[in-house]
């Protein structure tokens, strides 16, 4: 009898072995299986947070370009109800043909979202798709261009203010491309404004003071003095932007914004610029060139610490801006137009231990992007920037920052009055009968005050 109790545990613990076993190998199967099938079939995406500044969250997405229709620099500014067009081109490399969709957000003067419903600024489509794309034809670098108008037959504008347009794939606002700042303005006050070397005499010599004045004789606003909001721009910065001002004086329904400091910019120098709308010729800056089948690599003379002002050069300045183009006889159309590997350094002893050196103009989109952040090489005591770039007409500057939010023009460009600047004036109005800001003025100034932002162009398709 004991033999036969002994037997039948054998049989019935080989019985639950045998179980366990099965199920092990079930287990390690479906694993397999699921793993194998998201290797094939799932692309991984990373997710981003939406900022509501100017960036680009995508490494295949390149030159970004964002102005009135037939303009090539200056804020990316329109009136309301004007007839004015914003143009959005963008190029991607993955070369993925998607479903791109597109969000208006309308923010403060902070640019906070603003908290109303979207059809109370926007007459239209909630979430619009990007439909005109084109592919290139450049010899060197494949890509897709995207374009897109604002407004347009499916978006209007319903108010003035701060906006932020946003770009992501196939309908899923965590695949993130890129987002920009644009604005919508109303002209409802007058505004009269000068520019000067700075009035204290430590800063004569570099610094710019902008002096202006609002009337709003046939605009009500009540409480003036706290509900309007001025902001000035430089070169069309915002990590410097002077956000804080409050009227010196209050003359009949004048605001008068004469200061003497808070008003100032440190002028800066001459912009950088390169011309690489001929990859075969050796313009001023250039070092030279190395031409490999992959691509054309273009090498920037090496930068130093400027100790003096520099003198514009005759074709102009672009303010920190950009023309993309190309002078070559068979690129005819943006699309045409090939991309660069362009080679930045800046001389250095020593690396800095307490902040970065950026390129920053339009190139980083007006941002202190990682991107254009340089990096040191210890055994050639510099700085080192790679980056892919259009060909066409580029300024930029180098600033230094110690926390990657604002920069310092002075650590490396120094400041002199004589320098070129353009500057952006923008007038919000904070009615306390609303639930939004609006932008009832925008003036742009230049100095010297003959210039003109328009004295360098090229053909833009």
């Amino acid at each position: 009898m004991a033999a036969f109790l002994l037997l039948g545990r054998i049989i019935e613990n080989m019985f639950q072995f045998t179980k366990y076993l099965i199920t092990l190998l079930f287990l390690f199967w479906g694993t397999f299986c699921s793993a194998q099938e998201l290797s094939e079939e799932v692309e991984y995406v990373p997710e981003y947070r939406l900022e509501y500044r100017n960036r680009i969250y995508n490494d295949q997405i390149h030159t970004i370009n964002f102005h009135k229709g037939g303009s090539s620099a200056g804020l990316a500014i329109i009136n309301l109800g004007g007839g004015e067009k914003l143009e959005l081109t963008f190029d991607d490399f993955s070369m993925k043909v998607e479903d791109l969709n597109y969000r208006i957000v309308h923010c403060d003067d902070e640019w906070n979202p603003t908290p109303i419903q979207y059809f109370q600024y926007i007459t239209g489509i909630e979430e619009p798709f990007i439909n005109d794309y084109t592919f290139s034809t450049a010899f060197n670098q494949s890509y897709v261009q995207y374009k897109l108008y604002l407004p347009n037959e499916e978006i209007r504008f319903r108010i003035s203010g701060n906006y932020l347009v946003y770009v992501y794939r196939n309908g899923d606002p965590t695949k993130l491309l890129l987002s920009h700042r644009f604005y919508v303005t109303e002209d409802k006050v007058q505004l009269k404004a000068t520019i000067h070397p700075a009035f204290k005499p430590a800063y004569r010599e570099k610094k710019h003071e902008i002096d202006f004045s609002i009337d709003y004789s046939n605009y009500q606003i009540i409480n003036p003095a706290d509900a309007i909001k001025v902001v000035l721009i430089q070169n069309n910065r915002t990590d410097n932007a002077i956000n804080d001002l409050k009227p010196l004086f209050v003359s009949g329904n004048t605001l008068e914004y004469n200061h003497n400091g808070p008003n100032s910019f440190w002028a800066g120098n001459e912009q950088r610029f390169a011309d690489l709308r001929n990859l075969n010729l050796k313009s001023e800056n250039i070092d030279g060139f190395v031409t490999r089948i992959d691509s054309t690599h273009v090498f920037i003379e090496p930068m130093e610490e400027r100790r003096m002002h520099r003198q514009g050069n005759l074709l102009g300045s672009l303010y920190g801006g950009r023309v993309i183009g190309s002078n070559s006889f068979n690129h005819t159309t943006a699309s045409d137009i090939d991309y660069c590997m362009v080679y930045f350094y800046l001389k250095q002893e020593n690396k800095d231990p307490n902040g970065d050196f950026y390129v920053f103009g339009e190139l980083s989109n007006f941002e202190l992007s990682e991107r254009f952040k340089m990096e040191y090489e210890p055994e050639k005591k510099r700085y080192r920037l790679a980056v892919y770039l259009k060909q066409g007409m580029y300024n930029w500057q180098i600033l230094y920052s110690r926390d990657g939010r604002s920069g310092d023009i002075n650590r490396i460009e120094n400041s002199f009055k004589e320098a070129e600047n353009s500057y952006s004036i923008l007038v919000y109005h904070k009615d306390i009968t609303a639930d939004y800001v609006r932008l009832i003025k925008h003036t742009a100034l230049f100095f010297p005050s003959e210039q003109s932002q328009f004295r360098f162009n090229l053909n833009r398709d």
